[in-house]
């Protein structure tokens, strides 16, 4: 086993097996950790709770994440996992990398804990989860959520240096 594993959709039919059907609302309610829904939600309540100086700080590495995810599916259009062994829990019509939730949760969680809002355990549990969910739903290689995990931290680091 090498870096195919990366490509291969064992990975995601192993998750599938561990956890069997009845997890699947604990994997859709994690997925939304790394949503825009969940972004703007964080977002309003960094600005309410916060101030500006946070708020527009999650606003900005969510616009530079949401440009990253576009600019690589436009480049890069790959499939997303198509085997017959996999359960497709949903539906979606972006190429699969990077997983967009897996960056989006990496910049918004990220963000939280490089300006000190919350814990890192806390932002690596969510991440983590985040990408299994990606994984458990069938609709990302592993690739796909490790990718996400490094482009989210760059964006991360390049947006604190900023």
């Amino acid at each position: 086993m090498g870096i195919e594993v990366l490509w291969n959709p064992e990975p995601i039919i192993a998750v599938q097996r561990f956890f069997g059907a009845s997890w699947g609302w604990f994997f859709e309610t994690i997925t939304l950790l790394g949503a825009a829904k969940a972004m703007a939600l964080v977002f309003a309540l960094a600005f309410w709770n916060s101030g500006r100086r946070l708020a527009y700080g999650l606003l900005g590495v969510a616009l530079l994440a949401t440009v990253m995810d576009v600019l690589i599916w436009t480049l890069f259009p790959v499939q997303r996992p198509h085997d017959p062994q996999i359960i497709i829990r949903a539906k979606l019509e972006a190429p699969s990398f990077p997983s967009g939730h897996t960056v989006t949760a990496t910049t918004l969680w990220g963000t939280l804990t490089a300006f000190g809002r919350i814990p890192i355990v806390a932002s690596i549990s969510i991440v983590a989860g985040v990408m299994l969910s990606r994984l458990y739903l069938g609709v990302h290689y592993l690739v796909d959520v490790l990718g996400g995990v490094l482009i989210g931290l760059i964006l991360v680091v390049a947006y604190q240096r900023l």
